[in-house]
């Protein structure tokens, strides 16, 4: 949102200047019978235009977006980096249902937003499946909708990572949530 708005501020300030410069430029006269098109100082004078449009643009850009994060960072606003979720081991029984029938496999690690299942099963990215398991130090069975975000198979170069899925949390309810972020945030403390 940021960016799109210091761009149409800044296509519109060069739009304007550009504008004005071929304006200021164009003769009077901008067909010539003789050549039968433009006259050459009308093309010089788009060309000019041209030229005045795009240095507003790359300048107005980065003047725009540097006063824009000063004033952000003034205000003690930060932009935030999209970084990978904090994961903690998990190792623990999770009940699979999903279209193929039901099982039992091992996770390997959990994030607030998935899971790292370790399974041989054939998944397809895309597949959803539904998920239940217990946390460590917690009583209640956690049950969520995934979907298959990635699939590792055995051997190759990975043959030392664990065969498994990757696994996306679609709408986890309110009691997942507050189960989840309560083991992520004991996992920091011990």
């Amino acid at each position: 949102m940021f960016w799109a708005i210091c761009g149409a501020m800044t296509v519109a300030a060069a739009a304007t200047a550009g504008l004005v410069d071929l304006a200021s430029n164009l003769p009077r006269t901008i067909y010539d019978p003789v050549v039968g098109g433009l006259a050459s100082t009308a093309t010089d004078a788009f060309a000019h235009a041209f030229r005045v449009w795009a240095l507003w643009a790359v300048g107005g850009l980065a003047a725009s977006s540097g006063l824009a994060l000063a004033g952000l960072k003034s205000a003690g606003v930060g932009i935030e980096r999209r970084a990978r979720p904090e994961r903690r081991p998990l190792r623990v029984t999770i009940h699979i249902d999903s279209p193929a029938g039901s099982y039992e496999a091992p996770s390997e690690n959990i994030s607030i937003g998935g899971l790292l299942l370790a399974t041989d099963h054939e998944y397809s990215v895309g597949e959803r499946i539904r998920l239940r398991f217990r946390l460590p130090h917690q009583e209640s069975t956690l049950s969520v909708d995934a979907e298959v975000r990635w699939v590792r198979r055995a051997g190759g170069v990975q043959g030392a990572r664990p065969t498994g899925v990757g696994l996306l949390f679609l709408s986890p309810d309110w009691s997942f949530s507050v189960a989840l972020r309560r083991f992520m945030a004991w996992g920091r403390r011990s």
